[in-house]
This record gives C-alpha cells, structure tokens and sequence, in this order.
C-alpha cells in the first residue's frame, strides 16, 4: 500500500514539474516576440531588395506582390499581406518555400534553395540570443 502512494505522488510531482516548464516556456516565447518591421529578400547571397510589412499596398487592405528572379531563371512569387511575408509560387521542383507559413517575426526566414531566394524578417530582437561566460 506505501509503494502505490508513492508512485502516485511521484506522478503528480512529474506532472507538475512539466506543467511549470511547459508555463515558462509558452511565457518566455509570449513576452520575446517580436514583430519585424521589413522583409529583406536575398538571392545567392546578395540583399537585393528590403519591403516594409506595415504597409500592404498603394492601397489600405490591398496586397503588395512582386516576383523575385532568383538563380539560373528561377522565380519566387512574393506576396506582402498584413505585416507578414510569404511565398506563394516558385518555379523550384520541391516547393519547400511556397508550403512555408507566412512570417512577421524578427529573425523568421524563407528559403528557397534551388533559386537560391532567401526572404528574412529584420527588426528588433528582444531579449538575449546567447550567453557566455
């Protein structure tokens, strides 16, 4: 009978232990989010172009959209909606970019590797990236 409490009361302990860390990590993530002011696009290594996200278009609710000729004639399709980026077509044969979700956040990334089109969120990053000692 004291070996069944026992083991009960190491499951609660378990259960409460990753509960905690489950809270700090969904409010680590909530407080240091950080929302990106541009979308950089990069072909083979080269910023070529640098589209605020705040605005969508010559008009309000209006979509910005442009195609960037990437590596060897490939092309992405990019479409600037509601302070996110995202890829909606390229001419690559695995369409790894286009299945990506749309980005808004500082540091978020879309790569499409064939064209060799990279399209990054740049803006402030909060909080700390590494530590040393």
């Amino acid at each position: 009978m004291n070996k069944d409490i026992f083991r009960k009361a190491d499951l609660i302990i378990y259960a409460a232990i990753l509960l905690l860390a489950a809270a700090a990590f969904l409010l680590y993530f909530h407080a240091h989010k950080s929302t990106g002011s541009t979308a950089a696009v990069s072909v083979d290594g080269i910023c070529l172009y640098r589209f605020p996200l705040n605005s969508s278009g010559m008009r309000p609710g209006v979509p910005f959209e442009t195609d960037i000729a990437g590596y060897n004639g490939g092309s992405v399709h990019l479409v600037i909606r509601d302070g996110k980026a995202d890829v909606t077509e390229a001419t690559c044969p695995d369409h790894i970019c286009v299945k990506h979700r749309p980005i808004s956040r500082a540091g978020e990334s879309i790569v499409c590797l064939p064209n060799r089109v990279v399209v990054t969120i740049e803006g402030d990053t909060a909080g700390i990236d590494a530590v040393s000692q």
